[in-house]
């Protein structure tokens, strides 16, 4: 059986991330959903990808990079102490259903036939992902071995997505190689 109120932490007493304020928690949340959303977008626009390949990086691609990391880092810097309560797993399920909600209202408040309500119902699920990969990726990068593996990872998908897009800014990605 599921107990939905736990008493003691998900998370071991003497775990690092037991030790972390608020802003501690709020920035490697902010860093980990922010890794996470551009590799996802790097996967989801791959070169043979749907939306355009790496083209669709010029359009609306920074909105998700800048709200769905921002929100998830509110949320954690608001509720951060009563999420660690639960398991990582279960810490990262909870901040990808908090953000995907807001999303949902926003699109709703919008109206979701408006193009500003669509985008944000398209993202609804992204963020959901993103937040519950990032979130555990940002509580393992506290400890010693997380942070070996954690912030190299993150160092690599920001060059890779920075090439990438100074690459489409500079038509590398508009012409088909294909075309006779």
């Amino acid at each position: 059986m599921v107990d939905l109120h736990p008493v003691e932490p998900g998370v071991r007493l003497d775990h690092p991330w037991m030790r972390r304020s608020r802003w501690g928690m709020a920035w490697r949340v902010w860093l980990a959903v922010l890794t996470a959303t551009m590799a996802g977008l790097l996967l989801i626009l791959g070169p043979d990808g749907g939306f355009g390949g790496f083209s669709g990086l010029s359009g609306t691609a920074a909105h998700p990079l800048t709200s769905i990391p921002a929100l998830a880092g509110v949320i954690v810097l608001a509720g951060g102490p009563r999420l660690r309560r639960y398991s990582p797993i279960t810490q990262g399920f909870l901040l990808g259903l908090a953000v995907a909600a807001v999303f949902a209202l926003v699109a709703l408040g919008a109206s979701a036939f408006d193009s500003w309500g669509a985008l944000f119902l398209v993202y609804c699920p992204p963020a959901f992902v993103a937040c519950a990969v990032g979130l555990p990726l940002a509580i393992w990068s506290t400890t010693r071995i997380g942070s070996r593996v954690c912030w190299p990872v993150a160092g690599v998908v920001l060059l890779v997505y920075a090439a990438v897009s100074f690459l489409n800014a500079g038509g590398a990605f508009d012409a088909d190689p294909f075309a006779g």
